[in-house]
């Protein structure tokens, strides 16, 4: 119901996370989002993070290449 280039615009206007949240949420169900509607949205900051780019995904591989206790 929601294109990524949208999420990432909603998410990054907000304010906080529950406008985002709540903004999400609003267009979905507004595009016919006539079932169930998932929505998880985390925040968390790394300096190992700020190193990826914006054309670079947050994989499973990447989150736990940062989590691990090795990290």
């Amino acid at each position: 119901m929601v294109r990524k280039e949208e999420i990432k615009e909603i998410v990054l206007s907000s304010s906080d996370i529950s406008s985002a949240c709540k903004s999400l949420i609003d267009m979905a169900n507004k595009r016919g989002g006539n079932d169930n509607i998932t929505l998880i949205i985390a925040h968390f900051h790394s300096e190992a993070l700020d190193q990826l780019t914006d054309n670079e995904a947050v994989t499973p591989e990447v989150i736990s290449e940062f989590t691990s206790p090795s990290a």
